[in-house]
């Protein structure tokens, strides 16, 4: 007996009443990954006028190692883009012991992000893609 194959979908969520700053007009996304209608992983990321944050990232710890956490961040980028093209700055602070600042540090460089001296906390960056006028 074959097993059918897992469907991967991925489902964007704004968040647009965020108690804290709602009166700042900033825009929250959260982006869940869904394996078979069950969530395997999501980001959260803000607007702020002339950049995205992306202040989390996590996948789910049974289901790491499969590159779900690049599939995610790959989407997470297309969507945010397609609202606002700015850069995108991600904490690079793993969020959890398990995962390593250079593990999560090299899956932000693989998507072209670079890393940014001189800051507090581990930040990285990526810019929007260039647009060429044909």
């Amino acid at each position: 007996m074959t097993q059918e194959p897992q469907k991967l979908k991925i489902q964007a969520t704004h968040f647009l009443e965020d108690p804290i700053i709602e009166s700042d007009g900033v825009l929250n996304i959260g982006i869940y990954m869904l394996l078979d209608e069950e969530e395997i992983g999501f980001t959260e990321s803000r607007f702020y006028k002339t950049f995205w944050n992306l202040s989390m990232l996590k996948i789910r710890p049974n289901n790491r190692g499969k590159g779900y956490a690049k599939k995610l961040l790959e989407e997470t980028c297309q969507r945010l883009w397609s609202k606002h093209l700015v850069p995108i700055y991600a904490d690079a602070l793993p969020q959890e012991t398990t995962i390593t600042q250079e593990r999560l540090e090299k899956l932000y460089s693989n998507r072209g992000f670079i890393k940014i001296k001189g800051t507090i906390k581990p930040r990285m960056c990526l810019n929007p893609p260039s647009v060429i006028d044909t």
